[in-house]
């Protein structure tokens, strides 16, 4: 199961998102489609930024990352442009020993974000640049001074340094240090200019030069970010398809490997118990069988379930016939039933629709996981299958109910959860139905009294195209091709129980052979065999034999190897572990007499 629960990487922001695969830097990774020249530059700031991060930055998320990166860039944006604003208010020693000031205190931010807190040293730098530029603005002319500009800068740094709501209290700071400017004018202070009049045209072009350094470094560090971000994503989600399809692989594969044996098993056994056994062996068989038949039921809801979650839910609508759809589920559990002494039954009413528009594979699924359940938990009475037209135009309503235990009042809610069911169950079959009632465009509902039964209904949209009816043979001889040794035993008994005759071979080749030298009423061709396998043997057959109906035998739930199958020229399918009434319903359908044999069980 630990296979089966496996996930892709979590995109929803609860847990870090890998940004690249390992070995690769997300930085490769966003520079790839960038020119040699500027990945080289960036590569090196960065690495420059990276050396004052503190320990234990590698195991960062890309926000905080970021947020740590931007600490020492703007610290370096600060030593940069301090000789040049040193250089313009040098004749004025209170400036120089500002900016002096500035850039020593700008280094010691750099230590105590190394050696500390990334935001308390953010804190510090945009609490010293704030008061650089005021003590600069309020030296050089106020509102006129070069460096006044700077201040819209302070909000945009402290929301990527310190996340919204730092940049809310510094957006606050940077309205309180204008207003303290625009207000000290207009009460008509003074606020003499300290730089003259030739360097004042210079001291504007650098102003403007280092505010735009600083939106720059802004700027590189957001658009970064973002493309470090979609390579992530893009990644995580390459990575999750990737998952998906080896997820699907794995259930593929399982099916094979599980239905193939349970074949077997359940076949033999249902063979013993038509014997009539020694009651103590009887006891044995029918618990054998019924292990099986839990088995199987798992593997199927496991497949299902996994199925409906990757998008496969139900195609396009196609003409059911509903009577024969209800009696072929009913089919399949009335040996079951038959052995618990129940009663399973099939009531179609009057004014149902015969045919309706639905996908049939799906909807006998509801069909067969509801009256499934149904005669797993009655031990006595009676369980009923039946159809009618719905309480609203248009739509028709299929009810499982049963004489059971039922279900109590607590856990009548609880009742379509996953692995919610009793000791007995793995709670997956009502679930899936619910799952596949609700893709059909429907609601699967209970009513139930403990001690006394359950009732579960839903109802579904439904057409009115007729579907056609199959042509009728008759019975004489069958080809059986399976290259599993029990799985040819099985088939065989199986057949000649039905009253054909038996040609039982064990490859597709075999197969090829047999039908050119002999007619057959039908033939049933394994799907996974060595060498020539089923689809191409009945591709093969039916070049010469356009008529005959031939059912794949299939441990696969891959839709894809049914559309194979299909396009060979199959015409039926029946899925391992097969039943002999399940193939009694199949030749059935295909129009080949099944003789008047007793039951199988």
């Amino acid at each position: 199961m630990a296979l089966l629960d496996a996930k892709p990487p979590s995109l929803d922001g609860r847990s870090p998102v890998p940004l690249a695969p390992p070995g690769v830097s997300c930085l490769a990774m966003s520079d790839a489609s960038r020119g040699p020249v500027w990945s080289r530059l960036r590569r090196r700031a960065f690495a420059w930024a990276d050396r004052f991060l503190p320990p234990g930055a590698a195991a960062l998320d890309a926000e905080a990352l970021r947020r740590a990166r931007l600490t020492p860039l703007l610290v370096l944006a600060v030593l940069v442009w301090t000789p040049v604003f040193a250089y313009f208010y040098g004749p004025l020693r209170p400036a120089a020993l500002c900016q002096q000031g500035c850039a020593l205190l700008a280094v010691g931010c750099l230590w105590i974000q190394r050696l500390r807190s990334q935001r308390l040293a953010a804190h510090l730098l945009l609490g010293l640049y704030t008061a650089a530029i005021g003590a600069l603005t309020l030296g050089g002319g106020g509102a006129e001074s070069p460096l006044f500009s700077w201040f819209v800068a302070t909000p945009m740094v402290a929301v990527l340094m310190l996340g919204e709501f730092g940049g809310v209290v510094w957006a606050g700071v940077t309205a309180l240090c204008l207003a303290g400017v625009f207000g000290a004018e207009a009460a008509g202070w003074e606020l003499p200019s300290t730089v003259s009049a030739d360097v004042r045209l210079p001291l504007l072009v650098a102003s403007l030069g280092g505010l735009t350094t600083i939106l720059f470094c802004w700027a590189l560090l957001l658009e970064s970010s973002h493309a470090e971000l979609a390579e992530a994503l893009a990644g995580a989600r390459d990575r999750a398809e990737r998952v998906g399809a080896e997820k699907a692989q794995l259930l593929n594969t399982l099916s094979h490997e599980v239905r193939t044996p349970l074949n077997g098993l359940l076949g033999s056994a249902e063979l013993l118990l038509a014997r009539n056994p020694r009651p103590e062996d009887r006891e044995l068989l029918e618990a054998l069988a019924a292990s099986g038949a839990a088995l199987q039921a798992l593997a199927d809801g496991i497949l299902h379930r996994a199925r409906l979650e990757g998008g496969q839910g139900p195609g396009e609508p196609r003409p059911v016939e509903l009577g024969p759809l209800l009696e072929s589920a009913a089919t399949a559990l009335r040996s079951v039933a038959r052995r618990k002494g129940i009663d399973l039954r099939v009531e179609l009413a009057a004014d149902c629709p015969k045919v309706v528009w639905s996908d049939e594979h799906y909807l006998r699924q509801v069909v067969l996981n509801l009256s499934g359940n149904a005669v797993k938990f009655t031990h006595r009475g009676e369980v009923v299958v039946s159809a009618r037209r719905g309480p609203l135009p248009g739509r028709f309503t299929v009810e499982v109910r049963d004489t059971g235990e039922g279900i109590a009042p607590e856990r009548l809610q609880k009742v379509f959860d996953p692995f919610s069911g009793s000791e007995d169950s793995t709670g997956l079959g009502l679930s899936i139905a619910r799952r596949i009632v609700e893709e059909l465009g429907g609601e699967l509902k209970v009513e139930s009294e403990l001690g006394r039964g359950s009732r579960f209904w839903f109802s579904l949209p439904h057409g009115a195209r007729p579907a056609a009816e199959a042509d009728r043979t008759a019975l004489g001889r069958a080809l059986l091709a399976d290259d599993d040794r029990v799985g040819r035993l099985v088939g065989r008994r199986f057949l000649e129980a039905l009253g054909l005759e038996v040609d039982a071979v064990r490859d597709g080749r075999e197969a090829v052979e047999c039908a050119r030298s002999r007619p057959y009423q039908v033939v049933f061709l394994d799907c996974d065999m060595p060498g020539l396998d089923g689809a191409s043997a009945a591709a093969a057959i039916r070049a010469h034999s356009p008529a005959v109906p031939i059912v794949a035998l299939t441990a696969s739930s891959d839709p894809e190897d049914r559309s194979r199958c299909r396009e060979a020229g199959m015409n039926a399918f029946l899925s391992k572990p097969i039943s002999g009434d399940r193939l009694a319903e199949v030749l059935r359908e295909l129009g080949v007499g099944v003789g008047s044999s007793p039951p199988l069980s």
